[in-house]
Formats: C-alpha cells, sequence, structure tokens
C-alpha cells in the first residue's frame, strides 16, 4: 500500500488500499493461526504432526470459505467492508483474492521450513517479496499493473516453495 500511495494516482492507491484491505483478511487470519501452530509444535514436539494436520485442516476450511464469499459475492464484500464508492474494485477482488490465498499457504510453508530449520524455503519467500516489490515499483502509475505483479508474484513464489518443500520431503524419505 505504502508504494501504491507513492506511484500511482490518488484514486487508483485508495482503491489498490481498499482491495489490500479485504484481501489480507485471509492472511491475516492465517498468521494468528500459524502462530499458534508454531507455539503449539514447539510446546509440544511430541504433538508435531497432529498439530500441523489440525492446523492444515482449519487453513484449508478457512480458505474455502474465503474463496467462497470472494469469487461468489465479491460486489456484497466489497460493499460490505468499504462501502459503495469502493465498488470499481469488486471484479478484482476473486483475482487478487487468489493471490491472497498464494500468499497464506506460502505462509504456511514458511512455517514449516522455520520448525525444520529449511533455509532454502525461506530464502524463496524473501526473494519473492523483493521480486514483488520490484516488481510493484516497474508497474507504476496502473492499478491493473500492481494486482497483476501481486497475483503473479504471490502464485509463483508460492508454486516455487511447494516444490522445494516436494523435494525436502523426498529426499527425506528417499536418501
Amino acid at each position: 500500500v505504502f508504494l501504491a500511495k507513492i506511484l500511482l494516482t490518488p484514486e487508483a492507491a485508495g482503491w489498490y488500499a481498499g482491495l489490500n484491505t479485504v484481501g489480507q483478511a485471509l492472511p491475516f487470519v492465517a498468521g494468528s493461526l500459524l502462530t499458534v501452530m508454531l507455539t503449539g509444535v514447539l510446546d509440544r514436539p511430541s504433538e508435531r504432526r497432529a498439530v500441523i494436520r489440525r492446523t492444515q485442516w482449519l487453513l484449508a476450511g478457512i480458505t474455502v470459505v474465503y474463496a467462497a464469499l470472494v469469487v461468489g459475492w465479491p460486489h456484497t464484500v466489497v460493499g460490505w467492508a468499504l462501502g459503495p464508492r469502493f465498488q470499481p474494485v469488486a471484479g478484482w477482488l476473486p483475482v487478487y483474492g487468489a493471490a491472497m490465498m498464494a500468499q497464506t499457504w506460502a505462509l504456511y510453508r514458511l512455517m514449516l521450513a522455520i520448525l525444520d530449520q529449511y533455509r532454502t524455503i525461506v530464502l524463496l519467500a524473501l526473494g519473492g517479496t523483493m521480486v514483488w516489490i520490484a516488481r510493484l515499483i516497474i508497474a507504476r502509475h496502473q492499478f491493473v499493473g500492481f494486482v497483476g505483479v501481486t497475483v503473479q508474484t504471490f502464485g509463483v513464489t508460492w508454486a516455487a516453495m511447494e516444490v522445494a518443500g516436494f523435494f525436502r520431503q523426498r529426499k527425506a524419505r528417499h536418501p
């Protein structure tokens, strides 16, 4: 939102800030849930698998509800959360919501990487964030560019983190 205020017109920056406010609802809830998971695993290492599995199911359920809202009723969600002036961004909510879902699952993968001390995923998350910021600067003065860059970068970063996690698990099973 900071870069949007600097690089976009005031109207476009306001739209992006509004879209971000609604979009960030899922990562905000997920971040809280993942913090509880992290402390639960650290507090009870013997229950690690069960705590992670419960968290995964809760996160999946929350993601499904979020997806249903942003895809099924974007105009209602935007009207309720931001008011009628923000209706022009409602059409972008399903797309931006997909980026927030990718960000949420990237946060999940990042928490697992922190628990496992797997630096590759941490570095992928850091790299993805840096690429996202750089691409936002390049896409300046365009609301559509900001949304597109966010969707693309979060999606690719999450996919890269999942691939790294898959190969880490595969290597652990078949040394």
